[in-house]
């Protein structure tokens, strides 16, 4: 599906605001305030709101402000459901939600909008900006910070869901609308997957810095590299799984002679090349697997092995856009546990049968 253009998303926006405002006169956000929501420039905001002037959709009052013209609002609005996307602790403009999660709503017929927390950190601020112009709230992984805005977003009638690893909404999403995944459920069905497939000598390749060390770790079960190793320790005893950096690749390479990698799909590009420098083949010489699917040009062509919960988390959302926007049910709390899927591809070789 085509990206939107970024002047039609400002537009969007400023009809959505006109259909759940007031009726009266309203006033819209200022340029500055739009081109920081939008992440745009001056001239793309100006652009939008110059082509809603022409059409008498906006009027512009010299020194106070430019205004929705509620009169031909009422006749001319056009409904596009704005669903508003926050990733994490809603700060970082580089961090994105899940491809899964923006792919449903654009197939629902709503346009995903990327938000960001006020920089007030006031939960009321950010209830006036859902309530001027957003059909609904997803928030991909939000932290236990995040917890008065939540209740904030669920106080006020905001439709809202939670999409994230179990294990970091404990606590917090039990009484939300969520669907959850799990990195224990990835680790152990990535340990009996290599264990199918004959590999003891497994090497997990991160990129989290030694800030970060609760974000997975070997002693930890409900992390993916613990339950992985629990699950080669509970079958066997000789498997042996290293937890690596991606700057250690090289010697770990020579030195403890993995059978097979896994990391994140972010990572796959970087392991190519060492690997095409130890003159090494995927599969023949060194089988690979990565969490989240990952292009095929960086290994011969060949399809790569993942493990992955997008699919079904794409279903689920888009079941609960239909359920909680297009049928307009807001009735019980809607939860799902979201599976992580395996598809083993040309990547990994099956050492058992020779495969």
């Amino acid at each position: 599906m085509s990206e939107i253009p970024a002047y039609m998303r400002v537009r969007a926006y400023l009809y959505n605001l006109a259909e759940h405002g007031t009726g009266e006169m309203q006033k819209i956000p200022s340029e500055n305030e739009l081109c920081r929501m939008f992440g745009l420039s001056r001239m793309t905001v100006r652009e939008a709101i110059r082509g809603l002037v022409e059409s008498r959709f906006l009027v512009t009052r010299r020194g106070v402000g430019t205004f929705v013209n509620s009169s031909i609002a009422k006749q001319s609005v056009i409904h596009f459901p704005l669903i508003g996307i926050l990733h994490a602790g809603g700060r970082n403009v580089y961090q994105t939600a899940s491809p899964a999660v923006r792919t449903a709503v654009l197939e629902s017929g709503m346009i995903p909008e990327m938000i960001l927390l006020p920089d007030s950190n006031d939960p009321l601020r950010l209830l006036e900006m859902a309530a001027n112009h957003l059909a609904a709230v997803i928030w991909d992984s939000p932290g236990p910070e995040e917890r008065p805005y939540l209740f904030a977003l669920r106080e006020k009638g905001v439709p809202l869901l939670l999409v994230g690893d179990r294990e970091n909404l404990t606590g917090i999403g039990e009484s939300f609308d969520l669907l959850a995944t799990s990195r224990a459920e990835r680790g152990r069905r990535l340990g009996a997957l290599f264990l199918e497939y004959g590999h003891e000598r497994i090497c997990y390749i991160h990129n989290y810095t030694d800030a970060f060390p609760e974000k997975d770790s070997p002693e930890n079960p409900e992390t993916t590299s613990g339950a992985l190793c629990a699950e080669l320790r509970k079958y066997n005893p000789d498997a042996v799984m290293q937890y690596r950096s991606i700057g250690e690749l090289d010697a770990v390479l020579d030195s403890f002679r993995p059978t097979v990698l896994y990391s994140e799909n972010i990572l796959a590009p970087y392991i190519s090349r060492c690997l095409k420098e130890k003159g090494l083949e995927v599969p023949e010489g060194l089988s690979y697997l990565s969490y989240k699917p990952s292009a095929s040009y960086f290994f011969n062509r060949k399809t790569v092995a993942c493990i992955d919960e997008a699919p079904l988390l794409h279903e689920e959302v888009i079941a609960w856009l239909d359920q909680r926007i297009l049928r307009g049910d807001l009735d019980g709390v809607f939860q799902r546990k979201v599976e992580p899927l395996i598809l083993p591809n040309q990547t990994l070789r099956n050492r058992k049968d020779g495969k």
